[in-house]
């Protein structure tokens, strides 16, 4: 089945309403029509910017000239990383076809252009396409996105997919901001902070190296990961992850973020999947994802939402940290 085979449009809202807890025929409706949604809004191809005019190549064209993407799940930016990994296994669930090769079409547009945006990246263009492609100075930068190139690349042997991979690797491991201890941090502005966000930004491309790989490196550094972040980010009476920790100031951020607690257990769930029976630190990883998941169990709200602030019921419902 395809998008253009549904009886109803899949971006249509219908105000269809579904049982607590989903059966699964009623999950698949749902996810079917995000899928769809996301299939429908996607067009692999560009704009020029003051005339508002479609392009669909851009020869001809100079670095000069305001061309921006038609639409955004093109760009490469960390949340797509996540909406490809997504959409490739919910097409192998479903044996959807469309799906499988989402991720891996966006990356064919995205390694076409990628010379040309950079001309606009070295002329300090803002908010030009790819930006954080050629940036790369920070996790958010090519840890998910590199997690869901190395999903996609088996059947796109891609010579420039696996330059970037390996490129991906060589920053995680050797470049990117560190504690004293190992542990990946962010250094700013003159503040070294900690975010539970690094996780997944990291550890399921790691856990995915391991796998392309065979190199025990990735799964170790994958492990000292998540023990770190546990032992720096959990906070037992609550059983839930800080947002962030200032290691200046020695305190924590001030926030049980859904999100950031959803981000470490899908971390976990990626290194588990490839995390050998008899691996020394498998035992390690999976107590903390049962401690997190006692913990944030708790908090679900009556109708199986978790809010956006997973500790405060005045806190809004929220979709990604419930779907996390």
């Amino acid at each position: 089945m395809t998008a253009k085979e549904n009886a109803v449009p899949p971006y249509v809202n219908t105000g269809e309403t579904i049982g607590f807890p989903p059966s699964r025929d009623e999950v698949e409706r749902v996810v079917r029509r995000i899928a769809g949604n996301i299939l429908h809004h996607t067009k692999r191809s560009f704009v020029e910017a003051k005339s508002g005019s479609l392009l669909v190549n851009l020869s001809g064209l100079t670095a000069d000239e305001n061309i921006t993407l038609a639409d955004p799940y093109c760009d490469w930016k960390y949340w797509n990383g996540v909406i490809y990994i997504g959409m490739k296994r919910l097409g192998e669930e479903l044996h959807h076809e469309e799906y499988v090769t989402y991720g891996a079409q966006n990356f064919t547009f995205i390694f076409k252009h990628l010379d040309f945006f950079k001309k606009r990246f070295e002329k300090r263009i803002p908010d030009a396409p790819f930006h954080q492609y050629f940036r790369m100075d920070r996790l958010d930068d090519c840890g998910a996105m590199g997690a869901a190139l190395l999903e996609t690349l088996p059947g796109n042997n891609n010579e420039n997919w696996q330059q970037r991979i390996e490129q991906t690797a060589d920053y995680i491991m050797n470049k990117q901001e560190r504690l004293a201890d190992g542990t990946f941090a962010r250094c700013r502005f003159g503040k070294t902070t900690l975010w539970a966000d690094d996780l997944y930004m990291s550890v399921p491309f790691l856990a995915g190296m391991y796998s392309y790989s065979g190199n025990d490196e990735y799964l170790r550094e994958a492990a000292r990961q998540v023990l770190n972040f546990h032992k720096r980010l959990f906070e037992p009476f609550r059983g839930l992850y800080y947002h962030t920790w200032y290691l200046e100031e020695e305190t924590f951020g001030v926030a049980f973020w859904g999100r950031a607690n959803g981000w470490a257990a899908m971390a976990k769930c990626h290194l588990l999947d490839v995390l050998p029976a008899e691996d020394p630190d498998r035992t390690s990883v999976l107590k903390t994802l049962r401690e997190q998941i006692t913990g944030f169990s708790r908090y679900q709200s009556a109708d199986g939402t978790w809010r956006q602030l997973t500790d405060k019921a005045d806190s809004w419902a929220e979709s990604s940290s419930t779907a996390m």
